[in-house]
C-alpha cells in the first residue's frame, strides 16, 4: 500500500528549513484567521484579508530575495479590490439610514 520511506525515516525527514517556515506561517495565519472570525464580523475580516494581499504583493515585489518586479496594473487591480471591500463596509451605515428615512417618508405619506 505505502512504498515510501516515510515509515522508517519519519514524515518530516525531507523538510528543509524553508518548508518549516512555510508550514509555520500557514499555522499562524490559520490561528489569526480563526481569531478574527470569532471577534470581528465578516466584512472586517475581508478588509483584513485585502490588506494582507496588498502587504504580500509589496513583500514579493520589494523584498530582495524575490525576483518579481512592480507592475502598476497588478497593484491597481489589488487596490480596487481593497477599496471595493472598504466602500461596501462604509456604505452599510448609509444604506441603513436611507432605509430608515424611506420608512419615515412612507409612514408620513400614509397619514396624509
Amino acid at each position: 500500500l505505502f512504498k515510501g520511506n516515510a515509515w522508517s525515516q519519519g514524515m518530516f525527514h525531507d523538510w528543509t528549513q524553508y518548508t518549516g517556515y512555510a508550514a509555520g506561517s500557514f499555522i499562524v495565519k490559520g490561528w489569526c484567521t480563526m481569531y478574527l472570525l470569532a471577534i470581528l464580523d465578516s466584512m472586517l475580516k475581508n478588509v483584513g484579508e485585502a490588506c494582507t494581499v496588498l502587504v504580500t504583493y509589496f513583500m514579493v515585489v520589494f523584498h530582495p530575495s524575490f525576483t518579481d518586479v512592480y507592475e502598476n496594473e497588478t497593484f491597481i487591480a489589488l487596490l480596487i479590490v481593497f477599496l471595493a471591500v472598504v466602500a461596501y463596509l462604509v456604505s452599510k451605515d448609509i444604506v441603513k439610514k436611507a432605509e430608515m428615512y424611506d420608512k419615515q417618508q412612507a409612514a408620513k405619506a400614509g397619514r396624509a
